[in-house]
């Protein structure tokens, strides 16, 4: 299973126009966004979405500078800009973040996504342990593996960075 974070961006904000791209202490707001949730061991990916709107150009700009992938979609529609960026990114579920929390907690992004792991046991599937490191398939490997009702394997996993 591949589990994808999206980051939701825009620089429309009503309140702060252009917050995403302001500098906190040297680096902009989205930089810290991404940087921070790369870091939460259980995402496969980390993508910022935004909008189709020329505004929204400097996102896009940061994100090349940042190495982050970037998708683009209608600006009045946030839900379908996630339904249309998580097949892009051949993602199975995917966390939702928004780009103005710079103080985001990958620890707790990690929970949310055991807690996710939790529900899916819940439901009926079967699992060969917690989520926790699986040294023995190599240093740095972080797992969590969740077998259906019908036999199939589902695995999440992330790798040292």
């Amino acid at each position: 299973m591949t589990i994808v974070g999206i980051i939701q961006a825009r620089m429309g904000s009503t309140r702060l126009p252009g917050k995403v791209l302001k500098s906190l202490c040297g680096e902009t707001v989205l930089a810290r966004v991404v940087n921070r949730t790369r870091r939460a061991r259980l995402l496969d990916q980390v993508v910022v979405a935004t909008t189709d709107r020329a505004a929204d150009d400097p996102i896009v700009a940061e994100c090349d500078r940042l190495s982050a992938p970037c998708f683009r979609g209608d600006e009045a529609d946030v839900l379908d800009r996630y339904y249309r960026a998580a097949p892009q990114f051949c993602a199975d579920a995917i966390a939702r973040i928004t780009s103005d929390c710079p103080l985001i907690d990958p620890e707790l992004i990690d929970a949310t996504v055991r807690a996710f792991h939790a529900a899916a046991l819940a439901a009926g599937y079967e699992d060969n342990g917690a989520p926790g490191e699986r040294a023995v398939y190599h240093p740095g490997y972080y797992g969590a593996f969740v077998l259906d009702p019908d036999g199939h394997n589902i695995e999440v996993v992330n790798h040292n960075r």
